[in-house]
């Protein structure tokens, strides 16, 4: 029997002038739905004051919201950035009184915090409203919330994409693939399934299609991370060991926490990126063999044709991890030549390596389900054609 898929409402909370923000969260989450919902048999629901709240009885306009969305949520999402937002009568602001709420909710739902740290103009400084978003943050960091500094939307939108797709992970059931129960398992005639050669060709021909763009994100990855790297090596200090001068040694600390951030991003995309190459490829090369081996069986016409064109296709998904490889050595190499100059840079160069080694095995699963795709064409080729049916 199936299984059932699950939605997690997600409940999206900050004052006002983070609207291209809250957009993001929609965004991100509706992608993720159509990436890996599938997958973890898990979908998300984005709701907020601003979109879902309809007209009800409470104490004051608050506890509404409180009622209809706050008590009724899966995933708390709170935002905020120069603003802490209008006071209520039991809070200082609406959203410092949404995140006490879903604190105090039982079962508690998953909270995540995020504070934009970009440079405030000096016309909407306002000394009260910054006093507030220190308040809120250290209520955050008493509660023990999982919370995150961002400065641009790019920045934001990598965050979101990579602790959710991890929710996803932790509180889905994950798939098995049409692949069955293990990977080097091969379609063969003792299978039984419900599925004909147009599910299959339709299954093939969008996550065939969708592993060669995650396979160009990736490799554009990789070139953003060696250009990172160049980009620090050329804004440095020319004397970097000349650190008696505090100038020079603070120009090279902003260098490397610079890199260091724009590396964190990068990894943090990567990680995001690497489920969904895996995926794409696993389903994609099951799904193509999948439809020939039903197509040549029950002799439909053109099936036995198709053989060179899928044998073809598998040679030119394998192009571009060559490239992959040779790009993933240059970003090794870049890194075991840049000096250990700060603790921020250090980290992300240790997170940097973590990935690598993940995206390492994920290029060499995809070398080997290719190969034994190549196989199991072979085999399938050595099937005597027969009359088709449907000519």
């Amino acid at each position: 029997m199936g299984q059932e898929s699950r939605i997690l409402t997600v409940f999206v909370s900050s004052p006002s002038g983070l609207e291209a923000e809250r957009k993001a969260v929609r965004d991100v989450l509706a992608q993720l739905n159509v990436d890996l919902g599938t997958t973890f048999g898990l979908y998300f629901s984005v709701m907020g004051s601003d979109t879902h709240a309809v007209p009800g009885i409470g104490s004051d306009p608050q506890d509404v919201i409180n009622q209809q969305q706050i008590d009724n949520t899966d995933i708390y999402v709170g935002i905020m950035w120069h603003r802490y937002g209008t006071s209520t009568p039991r809070a200082g602001s609406g959203t410092h009184e949404e995140f006490d709420r879903a604190l105090r909710r039982r079962p508690k739902p998953h909270i995540l915090v995020y504070f934009k740290s970009a440079a405030v103009p000096l016309q909407d400084i306002q000394p009260d409203q910054l006093i507030g978003v220190r308040t809120f943050r250290n209520r955050v960091k008493e509660a023990g919330a999982l919370y995150c500094d961002f400065v641009s939307l790019d920045e934001f939108k990598t965050h979101l994409r990579t602790h959710f797709t991890n929710l996803m992970a932790g509180l889905g059931t994950k798939r098995q693939s049409t692949s069955s129960n293990e990977q080097n398992h091969a379609p063969n005639d003792d299978e039984t399934s419900d599925l004909g050669l147009i599910d299959y060709l339709d299954t093939a021909w969008t996550q065939i299609p969708a592993f060669r763009d995650s396979t160009t994100r990736i490799l554009r990855i990789l070139k953003q991370m060696i250009s990172e790297y160049r980009r620090m090596k050329t804004d440095f200090p020319s004397a970097p060991m000349d650190y008696g001068d505090a100038i020079a040694r603070e120009h090279a600390r902003v260098v490397c926490d610079r890199t260091a951030a724009h590396l964190s991003e990068q990894v943090a995309a990567m990680h995001s990126e690497i489920p969904r190459f895996r995926q794409c490829l696993r389903e994609g090369v099951d799904a193509m063999t999948r439809a020939l081996v039903v197509g040549t069986e029950d002799r439909v016409a053109g099936a036995f044709e198709q053989l060179p064109v899928a044998r073809a296709l598998y040679d030119l998904l394998s192009a571009p991890l060559t490239m992959g490889n040779d790009t993933f050595a240059k970003v090794r190499e870049t890194m075991d030549d840049t000096p250990r100059m700060t603790l921020a840079l250090n980290e992300a160069q240790r997170r940097t390596t973590v990935c690598l080694s993940e995206l390492g095995d994920a290029f060499a699963e995809a070398r080997r389900i290719l190969t034994e795709g190549g196989e199991s064409l072979e085999r399938v080729a050595s099937l005597t054609p027969s009359p088709t049916r449907g000519s």
